[in-house]
């Protein structure tokens, strides 16, 4: 990654922190999550919106019980996201490139089975918005762990004009983050029966 780039994803660390303080943050299903974690012999797979990435730093609050890898693109515009997202404490970017998906997988398998957890938004890159794809969660089947909705509301947000509306709470809102009950997965079957439950508890915000 280039210097400049370096530089804007420290510069958007600092505002983004500035920002997060105006929040007034509750969080719920944190204890219950970090209980999980310490009771398993490997990782989890957070799931979130792609709209709802705005939160996805507060993963570090478990960072310390297991690192968190989150998934991203290895498209340019995934360069500033990826250093940003390393920038918070036992945060880590696991880039995928758009062909390299079984490379990707057996990293996630790896990683998982070394007791580190996932982070993916199962709608991304490009969507369609708030649709889960399957192979998104086909890692966490794979090793028989557990998914993790999270899902957040703000008093006060607007939405961005992008393919997934992103939502940007406003300075001073309330924000209510919620780590939702873990979901097991089973077989490839169970996992499709699930989805449009996960799409429920997911839609919550």
């Amino acid at each position: 990654m280039s210097r400049s780039k370096r530089i804007l994803a420290h510069v958007c660390k600092w505002l983004y922190m500035l920002y997060r303080k105006t929040w007034r943050l509750s969080i719920q299903g944190l204890e219950e999550t970090r209980n999980l974690l310490k009771q398993q012999d490997k990782g989890v797979v957070f799931i979130l919106w792609h709209d709802s990435l705005i939160i996805a730093p507060l993963l570090e609050k478990i960072g310390h019980i297991q690192p968190v890898h989150f998934l991203i693109s290895k498209s340019r515009d995934g360069d500033i996201a990826a250093h940003f997202a390393q920038l918070f404490s036992k945060i880590f970017a696991l880039r995928v490139g758009h062909r390299e998906r079984a490379q990707a997988l057996k990293k996630c398998l790896k990683l998982l089975a070394q007791n580190h957890s996932l982070a993916i938004t199962p709608d991304g890159p490009k969507g369609p918005r708030r649709k889960i794809k399957l192979g998104a969660l086909f890692a966490a089947q794979k090793m028989q762990t557990h998914l993790i909705p999270i899902v957040y509301r703000a008093s006060l947000s607007v939405h961005l004009p992008s393919w997934d509306r992103f939502r940007l709470p406003l300075p001073f809102s309330k924000i209510k983050i919620q780590f939702m009950e873990p979901i097991p997965t089973q077989s490839s079957e169970e996992i499709e029966k699930k989805m449009a439950y996960m799409e429920e508890k997911l839609s919550l915000s």
